[in-house]
């Protein structure tokens, strides 16, 4: 492959081209369109131009493959040693900051509203808060473990979020939770970098990533969720969580949600409710289960508090027997992968309520994934088919019962 930098044209100034092996090279030269014709200019053009096809080709002869942001260094050393330095201050600025207590303004910000969410200027939700906090949790433990060789800094390198993740495999942590953990230092990192705390960019090296494996998460059949609703309860606070799950199920509401439900109002054949995470009006059809739910509570529903409403919810349906079955989940703990059988009835969340919505009108009505995301409020169609859960047995018991595998007569 030619190596060879050429000259680059952009706006009123002339740039040198060069394709490393992970970005492209656009590197400024100081040189005007204008002055690129004087003795000055173009000594200066052929310089860096001399300077890049000779590291090149001491990189070649080496067998090395030549990064960006280490040919961007070796050029400022020679030709830009004012922004080296400025560079190194920098650095030498963010050495001295504290990215935990950097981390915890953050925090702090988030709890006032002074930093609010980007995509709708929203506030966090107390329960993304808490999540951030959580993660920042395990960095300070990892970091705490001399075992670990893992340093929670500014400065951290790929060799010491290697170590991260050896250390959570060997603390036996799911695969999901290393995703969760990963992804919040990359998004926190990001954050400090735009506000200038670091400068810093070892969360963009192809490494620093962990994939997501599929939750365990199920969305129960329309036929269980009515035969929930119909089950007679002893206990009156049971009935009224159970009320509560089931009237969520069909408006599609967000755990975040739970506080403020009863801002959903029933408006002739629909519900309309401003939803706290989106701000977005949200319309959503009346179904029958959901008005009578509505009327028999004269339209205030009870309210929980999440870890509340999850007990009661985890016991009821399992006194309940709506929820027969087992589900088979292949799960990585400490890098390794497990299948596990577990009860249907265990998988019961608030998060149901939501997630049975969406595969319920995708699955049994047919509805288009636009007309559901317009309900629960997901803006791709990738984050849309992540969140809908039609189990195995499900979709192989459909494709049974399609004409073509029924008994030739």
């Amino acid at each position: 492959m030619e190596n060879r930098s050429t000259v680059l044209k952009s706006e009123k100034h002339i740039k040198i081209s060069f394709y490393c092996h992970d970005a492209r090279l656009r590197y400024p030269t100081g040189v005007k369109i204008v002055d690129s014709e004087s003795k000055t200019g173009s000594k200066r053009i052929g310089a860096i131009m001399n300077a890049i096809d000779e590291y090149s080709r001491e990189f070649t002869l080496l067998g090395k493959q030549i990064s960006k942001d280490e040919l961007t260094a070796y050029l400022d050393t020679k030709f830009n040693p004012e922004k080296l330095k400025k560079a190194k201050m920098k650095a030498a600025a963010a050495s001295a900051r504290s990215l935990v207590d950097d981390h915890k303004k953050m925090i702090n910000m988030m709890r006032s509203g002074q930093l609010v969410k980007k995509s709708n200027k929203g506030k966090y939700s107390d329960i993304t808060i808490s999540q951030y906090e959580r993660m920042r949790e395990r960095w300070e433990e990892c970091a705490a473990d001399p075992k670990s060789e893992f340093e929670l800094s500014y400065e951290m390198t790929i060799d010491h979020f290697r170590n991260m993740i050896n250390w959570l495999i060997i603390k036996k942590y799911s695969q999901n939770s290393m995703y969760n953990i990963v992804n919040n230092l990359g998004i926190f990192l990001r954050y400090a970098l735009d506000k200038g705390y670091h400068t810093n960019r070892v969360f963009e090296h192809e490494e620093f990533s962990i994939p997501q494996e599929d939750s365990d998460a199920i969305a129960p059949l329309y036929d269980e969720i009515l035969k929930f609703y119909r089950t007679s309860l002893k206990i009156k606070s049971d009935e009224r969580a159970r009320d509560l799950f089931v009237f969520g199920c069909f408006l599609a509401v967000r755990v975040e949600d739970l506080s403020s439900i009863n801002e959903y109002k029933l408006s002739g054949n629909h519900f309309e409710v401003l939803t706290r995470k989106t701000g977005k009006r949200v319309v959503i059809p009346c179904h029958p289960i959901a008005r009578e739910i509505y009327n028999k509570h004269n339209g205030v529903m009870p309210v929980y508090i999440r870890q509340t409403f999850a007990r009661i919810l985890n016991r009821i349906c399992k006194e309940s027997n709506a929820f027969p079955g087992t589900k088979l989940i292949t799960i990585t703990i400490g890098g390794k992968k497990k299948g596990i059988h577990y009860k249907r009835h265990e998988f019961i969340t608030p998060h149901t309520m939501r997630r049975f919505f969406a595969t319920w009108m995708y699955r049994d009505l047919r509805r288009q994934p636009r007309e559901i995301m317009a309900i629960t409020g997901h803006e791709t169609e990738e984050s849309f088919f992540k969140y809908i859960k039609i189990e195995l047995e499900m979709n192989a018991e459909d494709i049974f019962n399609d004409p073509a595998f029924q008994k030739i007569v």
